[in-house]
């Protein structure tokens, strides 16, 4: 189907088969495409703020230049999908597969990115921790935020960008302040996730963290006092554990 420069605004095409489709400048604002089929689909430069694309299949699909601020894609597959320049701030990615995904330029502030797979998105090796490797980058920004709690501002990502020029340790000593997030990245030792924005990198570097990007400076801090991710992250193992042994059983 050839529909650019459409106007399908709030039109609901859940379970579409739109395989292929050029949709290149079409208005889709609050569309709803839930389990449709759009892989493969040209999509770039349309106007997605706030199209609802839970489950969609967009592996392949060229959303380049696409605004897709605040729209849903929870559990979506966009494997290989090209997303470069687009706007996803405040998307819903949460569950989402990006792996393989173009994400360069893209603006991901704000995303939700919690369970994402992003392995290979940006055409970069972004490695994702293991549980321990996690535990490992909130114990070590624990001991910085928590040896002078003025250094955590959880309203911004980062104080400047100087750090990028500085080790963990000496951004530490030198008075600028970064969120959680921000402080994961600042403190990765994965030179990929330095290069990536401060939500993205974040999540790849302490995946139980995600949740907390978005919370207030108190509830920030006492999650990192009490060392809360380190029950999380083995009742997530736990969760991960059942599902899989529910799947092979099913088999």
């Amino acid at each position: 189907a050839v529909l650019s420069d459409a106007d399908l605004r709030g039109a609901v095409l859940s379970g579409a088969n739109l395989s292929g489709a050029v949709l290149s400048d079409a208005d889709l604002r609050g569309a709803v495409l839930s389990g449709a089929n759009l892989r493969g689909a040209d999509l770039s430069d349309a106007g997605l703020r706030g199209a609802v694309l839970r489950d969609a299949d967009l592996r392949g699909a060229d959303l380049s230049g696409a605004n897709l601020r605040d729209a849903v894609l929870r559990g979506a597959n966009l494997r290989d999908a090209v997303l470069r320049g687009a706007n996803l701030r405040d998307a819903v990615l949460r569950g989402a597969v990006l792996r393989g995904a173009n994400l360069r330029d893209a603006v991901l502030r704000d995303a939700d990115l919690r369970d994402a797979d992003l392995r290979g998105a940006d055409g970069k090796p972004l490695p994702r921790a293991t549980p321990e490797q996690a535990i490992e980058s909130l114990d070590k920004v624990r001991a910085i935020i928590l040896d002078d709690q003025e250094r955590l501002n959880m309203d911004h990502w980062h104080d400047g960008d100087d750090w990028r020029d500085r080790t963990c340790a000496e951004e530490a000593v030198c008075g600028t302040t970064h969120c959680l997030a921000g402080w994961l990245q600042v403190c990765s030792t994965e030179p990929a996730l330095r290069t990536v924005e401060a939500s993205l990198a974040g999540a790849l570097a302490a995946p139980i963290a995600a949740k907390m990007f978005y919370r207030g400076q108190q509830e920030a801090l006492t999650w990192l006092e009490t060392r809360a991710y380190v029950k999380e992250s083995a009742e997530a193992e736990r969760r991960a554990a059942a599902r899989a042994a529910a799947q092979g059983g099913a088999a």
